[in-house]
């Protein structure tokens, strides 16, 4: 990869909820769209397993045809213990764990799956693999190209986002290259997850995030990277040849009950491995009590 400068790029347009619109625009969603009759589950969380969420519920409404399910855009996992914990939702699904004050105000989480963390980009661009130590390098500034000479262009996610902490723990050098990145000007920087895909799929040479996940629910034409020579595949995940993933959570407020217990016990039971080993999920091991 080369090294060499180049004129500050334009920022993406970008489409995002902040945290103080997202329960306004979800209660008006909601207030819409709910069916008139039948139990029914608002749902929306981080953009980049929504889609395999959705299969999960197809597969469910087959031995539950009154249930319903409202999807709304993404809200990122944030937002979506937010609207959770307001009512707004019923369930959220998330990358990361709670916090303790979100705990305290009654937000419960179920780990059902783990994907992949990878880095990705456009299927054109003629590169397979990168290191952690490149990866420092690009998001610093000082590696600018692609082997073949062709310029990349780094797509940031926002700086409170779980990509952008998942990378800051990955290295010191990579938490160094990120108060980099965020210092340079005319950087993209992709609000969502679903933003994040588009940019990588549209911006010639981009390099961003996703998960195996998204890159297979959604059908994107993306592809992911080796990282220090290992694929991001399910299988390499398990064996812990490849370390870096996120850990998925579905979020209710309170212990479920009623339909919202049905579908967290149906995500997390043998019936929906299948559907989740498909959409580039390794599924844990359930002890007793958890």
């Amino acid at each position: 990869m080369g090294r060499d400068s180049r004129a500050p790029r334009k920022r993406y347009s970008l489409r995002s909820f902040t945290a103080a619109a997202v329960l306004p625009f979800l209660f008006a969603m909601t207030a819409a769209s709910a069916p008139a009759y039948g139990e029914t589950l608002k749902i929306s969380g981080t953009g980049g397993v929504l889609g395999a969420v959705k299969l999960l519920a197809e597969a469910f409404r087959e031995k539950h045809p009154d249930a319903k399910f409202i999807f709304l855009p993404s809200t990122g996992s944030s937002g979506a213990v937010k609207a959770v914990l307001a009512g707004a939702l019923d369930i959220g699904v998330t990358s990361r764990s709670l916090k303790e004050e979100e705990e305290r105000q009654g937000a419960v989480q179920h780990r059902y799956a783990y994907t992949p963390f990878v880095f990705a980009t456009g299927i054109k661009t003629r590169a397979s693999g990168i290191t952690i130590g490149q990866l420092a390098e690009i998001y610093a500034g000082a590696i600018t190209t692609w082997p073949d000479g062709s310029p990349i262009r780094l797509v940031l996610r926002p700086e409170a986002d779980s990509d952008t902490l998942t990378l800051r723990s990955m290295s010191r050098g990579m938490d160094q290259a990120l108060d980099r990145a965020f210092s340079r000007k005319g950087m993209s920087i992709a609000m969502t997850d679903q933003d994040s895909a588009d940019m990588i799929e549209k911006i010639p040479g981009a390099l961003g995030t996703t998960t195996l996940s998204q890159i297979l629910t959604e059908k994107r034409a993306i592809k992911a990277l080796s990282m220090e020579g290992v694929p991001p595949t399910m299988d390499a995940l398990k064996d812990g040849s490849y370390p870096h993933f996120k850990t998925l959570y579905i979020v209710t407020k309170g212990s479920p009950s009623g339909l919202p217990g049905r579908f967290v016990e149906f995500v997390r039971s043998a019936a929906a491995r299948p559907i989740l080993l498909k959409t580039g999920h390794v599924v844990p091991e359930r002890k007793a009590g958890d």
